[in-house]
C-alpha cells in the first residue's frame, strides 16, 4: 500500500504522494484491510474500525472483554488474521491475546488467555504457515507457544534462551518455514 509516515498517513514511497489518510491512528494493514484504532463515539470505550482500503467502506468492531484495566499492547499480522494482545504492566501483569479476522470482522479469544506473564518481554509473530508463535517469560521461565487457528489449545513449552537475561528486546523472528 505504501509507507507509514505518521499514525494517519501512507505515501507512495517513489512520489511521496499520500495514499491514504485516516482520522484515527492506523493499528495494522491486513492485506487490503487496514485495522484502526478508534474512540466510541456513542459509548464509552474503544473498539477497531477496518476500513477497506479499495473501496473505502468502513466497519466497527468492539474491542474485547478483557477483564477491566487491559490496553493494546502488541500485534502480528498474518492476513487476514490480526493478533492483538492486551496487558496490564501493573501488579500481577496479564498478556490477553485476541485475533482479529479481517473478512469476517470477528474477535476470538485465544485458548489458554489471558496469562500470567511479565508483559515488557513477551511478543508474538506468525509462520509462514499460519501459526502464532508467542513467546514470554512466566514464573522467570522462558515459554514458547505455538497455536494454529482452530485449535483448542496453545502448545506450551519451556525453553532456555541464552543471552535473554541481558536482552533488552522482546522481539524475535521466525526464520524458514
Amino acid at each position: 500500500m505504501g509507507l507509514g509516515v505518521s499514525p494517519t498517513r501512507v505515501i507512495d514511497p517513489v512520489t511521496g504522494r499520500t495514499v491514504l489518510r485516516t482520522r484515527s491512528p492506523i493499528l495494522a494493514v491486513a492485506g487490503r484491510e487496514v485495522v484502526l484504532e478508534e474512540r466510541a463515539q456513542d459509548r464509552a470505550g474503544e473498539e477497531f474500525g477496518l476500513l477497506d482500503s479499495a473501496t473505502g467502506a468502513e466497519r466497527r468492531i468492539g474491542w474485547p472483554s478483557t477483564g477491566g484495566a487491559l490496553e493494546y499492547s502488541s500485534l502480528a499480522v498474518s492476513p487476514p488474521l490480526v493478533a492483538v494482545g492486551f496487558a496490564s504492566p501493573i501488579g500481577r501483569q496479564v498478556w490477553d491475546v485476541w485475533v482479529l479476522n479481517t473478512e469476517t470482522a470477528t474477535l476470538t479469544e485465544l485458548p489458554d488467555m489471558p496469562a500470567f506473564v511479565a508483559v515488557k518481554r513477551a511478543n508474538m509473530t506468525w509462520t509462514r504457515d499460519g501459526r502464532l508463535v508467542l513467546l514470554a517469560e512466566s514464573a522467570g521461565k522462558d515459554v514458547v507457544a505455538v497455536w494454529q487457528p482452530g485449535q483448542k489449545r496453545l502448545k506450551v513449552k519451556t525453553v532456555r534462551l541464552p543471552g535473554r537475561r541481558n536482552a533488552g528486546s522482546d522481539a524475535f523472528a521466525i526464520l524458514g518455514s
